[in-house]
């Protein structure tokens, strides 16, 4: 029997407000990135540093344009970024995420 226990939750920034991105985009204005993720939708699509290889098991479990900085694993987010809470029922994401956060 799956016990929801068992999945990992991650809250993870979609889009930071005003910093760039590994790819080298930046958007900046809470009004900007709320008209992208409007037009994205919850598509719940979801793959690894944008190489468009679809992940199984992962879900969002909340979407919302924040509304006071946050820290998010010792980094600021600062108002107005794109944020989601994720379901990770994925093995191989679960392992990786653990891995990555005991090697630091």
């Amino acid at each position: 029997m799956y016990d929801k226990k068992d999945a990992l939750y991650i809250k993870a920034p979609v889009i930071i407000n005003g910093i760039t991105d590994r790819q080298g985009d930046v958007v900046s204005g809470s009004d900007n990135i709320k008209k992208i993720k409007t037009n994205f939708g919850n598509q719940n699509l979801f793959d690894i540093d944008h190489k468009r290889i679809p992940m199984n098991d992962v879900s969002i479990e909340e979407n919302y344009i924040n509304e006071m900085d946050e820290f998010i694993s010792g980094f600021l987010v600062p108002t107005g970024s794109w944020i989601d809470i994720l379901k990770v029922d994925n093995p191989m994401i679960k392992e990786q995420y653990i891995t990555m956060n005991y090697e630091d």
